[in-house]
């Protein structure tokens, strides 16, 4: 399933195809009549809201199998006669079968302690499994419905964040890098959180506290804002900004030393190597290589600080 994009003459990305009720296009694959591709409008929001009903069935399936179980250990323990319990009454015509076969069985097996004993957990193997049959049910409902809410979480995450960046002027404007590795780049830190007004929103973060404006003191950031006052905290700021004179052009590439890039140099190394477009591609594909690469890096641009 992917996004249909919205692209120029030129065959540039312009950003996300949207349906007439303001929702995201996606495409799937194969979906449709005589296995042509099939175009939705994807609503987010319904997918996202829909998670509380899935666990909230998930809980009860799991409460009734606990309840009944506790309900026959009850009626076990108390010795209560369940002759008159409508429920068990299948079961019970089960037992006076089962009673008249045994009446034809020879005394000498009656009375055998062993027959007896294997009757016995014959008949307790039969209700534990009955039991744990169950709770394997719902154990697997469940198990299903925390994937299904892990799954929906990271598909509303992806189209609001994804769209913020497709759309933002700031991101198109003075960003040296495109929208795809922009939210690579500041991606996390941002977070899909319900309101007070009981919808949810794109919020804002740094370093894990929640920004505010600083154009409207007290208030959450519009996103154009937010990103501003994350390239203004960078460490690399001077190579975030279009015209800076640094960052994202793939110079230093015949430079000496530096190790692993995406031309046999450290992307994220300060000076020649410094290059915004290998950051994105590498976070996008290879996150651990990334993690390694940014590690070098800081050691590397510690050690230049400081003259070695």
């Amino acid at each position: 399933m992917k996004y249909k994009t919205i692209v120029d003459a030129e065959g540039k990305v312009l950003g996300i195809a949207m349906d007439d009720k303001g929702n995201p296009i996606v495409i799937q694959e194969g979906a449709g009549a005589d296995g042509a591709d099939k175009e939705i409008g994807l609503d987010a929001i319904h997918l996202y809201t829909k998670v509380p009903a899935l666990q909230d069935e998930a809980k009860n399936h799991r409460l009734k199998a606990k309840g009944f179980k506790d309900f026959m250990d009850a009626l076990e323990e108390a010795e209560v006669d369940v002759a008159d319990l409508p429920l068990f009454k299948t079961w019970i015509d089960d037992a006076v079968g089962a009673i008249n076969t045994v009446k034809n069985f020879d005394d000498k097996k009656l009375v055998d302690a062993k027959e007896v004993d294997s009757i016995k957990k014959q008949a307790i193997e039969a209700h534990e499994k009955k039991v744990a049959d169950i709770e394997t049910k719902h154990k697997k409902i469940a198990d299903a419905a925390a994937v299904t809410k892990a799954e929906l979480e990271q598909t509303v995450f992806d189209l609001m964040v994804s769209d913020k960046f497709s759309n933002s002027p700031f991101v198109k404007e003075k960003l040296s890098m495109p929208a795809k590795v922009a939210k690579a780049y500041f991606g996390k830190n941002f977070k899909v959180e319900k309101g007070e007004d009981g919808k949810y929103h794109v919020i804002s973060y740094h370093n894990g506290e929640k920004l505010f404006s600083e154009e409207r003191v007290g208030e959450a950031p519009e996103f154009d804002e937010a990103i501003g006052l994350m390239v203004a905290r960078d460490d690399d700021r001077d190579s975030l900004m279009v015209g800076s004179g640094s960052g994202g052009s793939g110079a230093g590439d015949g430079a000496p030393g530096g190790p692993r890039g995406a031309a046999g140099q450290n992307p994220w190394i300060k000076g020649g190597y410094f290059n915004l477009t290998q950051q994105g591609a590498i976070l996008t594909t290879d996150p651990q290589r990334a993690q390694r690469l940014q590690a070098e890096a800081k050691t590397v641009n510690a050690n230049n600080q400081k003259g070695f």
